[in-house]
């Protein structure tokens, strides 16, 4: 009998989300699914897995005012909202000794865990937004000799993503990436198809604010990126038909000047216009 009682305690507590299109995380208790202590990429990630899962719902929210700490990324589906209050914060737990080049904050599901820069041919991620919320990359992150730690979000072979009104800072490699093999497997320029990053706040990167390679047809807009640690605000390499426009790039006047571009455009491979 004791058995049957924590059974239907934990069906009661999965299936609590019963509102499409919407399910809420909370660190309070109030969600239907409730992140603690500093793994809430596991219940975030069960958050999405259940939408993924439920063609009927479309959204994860996150309830503010809470910082969800986490120590392993946060995987999402195709066909995905990833949103939530200002006051929520997505954020990389202190001294998590996180020493696996390209691995990501935010990653697609189903992405080959050996990680690289670029993607591999089969990755794919289509029809997600992400909006409205704060990523941290923490503090007092190490990391070994040499660079490519730590990116906040990569997607490989995107399709139609959406990723606006974002404040994300504090990155020890790039801020967004958005990228295909970028020729290393033979492909051609994947189709973004209006794939669009605008009216973010981007600060403290250590590399790119915003880094889109082998790509077409997406924009770039209304954007304030500052403080770019060892390159550019914008770097689009063997990009085709895009738009870049309406963003403030810099520095913050009393911080000491670093990076390089503010906005980079790169052709190695493919044409670029």
């Amino acid at each position: 009998m004791r058995n049957l009682f924590f059974l239907l305690l934990f069906i009661t507590t999965y299936t609590k989300a019963q509102t499409a299109p919407i399910v809420y995380v909370s660190g309070d208790g109030s969600g239907d699914f409730n992140a603690y202590g500093d793994t809430a990429q596991v219940v975030i990630n069960q958050a999405l897995d259940f939408v993924a899962a439920n063609p009927s719902f479309t959204t994860v929210y996150l309830k503010g005012e809470h910082t969800y700490y986490i120590n392993e990324p946060i995987f999402i589906s195709s066909n995905t909202t990833l949103t939530g209050d200002s006051t929520a914060t997505i954020e990389l737990k202190a001294n998590v000794q996180w020493w696996t080049q390209n691995k990501p904050m935010i990653a697609q599901k189903g992405r080959n865990t050996q990680w690289n820069a670029w993607g591999d041919v089969g990755d794919s991620i289509a029809n997600v937004e992400i909006y409205g919320f704060e990523i941290s990359g923490g503090i007092l992150q190490q990391e070994p000799t040499g660079a490519e730690f730590i990116p906040i979000i990569h997607f490989c072979y995107p399709h139609n993503i959406s990723i606006h009104d974002m404040h994300i800072h504090d990155s020890k490699w790039d801020v967004i990436r958005l990228t295909s093999s970028g020729g290393i497997n033979g492909d051609t320029q994947q189709d973004c198809n209006i794939s669009k990053i605008y009216n973010n706040h981007i600060e403290h990167s250590g590399h790119e604010g915003i880094c889109f390679v082998g790509l077409k047809n997406f924009k770039i807009y209304n954007n304030i990126i500052y403080s770019t640690r060892t390159n550019s605000g914008i770097r689009c390499k063997d990009d085709d038909n895009f738009d870049v426009y309406n963003n403030v790039i810099g520095n913050a006047i009393a911080k000491y000047s670093s990076g390089y571009a503010g906005i980079f455009c790169r052709k190695s491979i493919y044409s670029t216009r």
